[in-house]
């Protein structure tokens, strides 16, 4: 994995996120979760703030349809994690 990635000049890395999935061959499903990343954890049983899909879709069709300028973001409303 790399943090390293093409941006704006100027521009700040807000949040990164993660996606992990584990497999139970029992039940035989896949189970992912995504969460903001802080650093080394296993999101399965440690205390992390997961991210719902909507959120991630909506940042999505945010990010397509609205380009902020160098130094703006649009606002996101994260739920905390209950």
């Amino acid at each position: 994995m790399s943090v390293e990635v093409d941006r704006p000049e100027g521009a700040k890395l807000a949040g990164q996120i993660a996606l992990s999935v584990r497999y139970d061959q029992e039940s035989c499903e896949f189970e992912p979760v995504r969460y903001f990343y802080y650093g080394p954890c296993n999101p399965f049983t440690d205390n992390v703030t997961k991210l719902p899909s909507a959120i991630l879709q909506e940042l999505w069709r945010v990010s397509i349809t609205e380009q902020p300028s160098v130094g703006q973001a649009p606002e996101l409303l994260v739920p905390s994690a209950s």
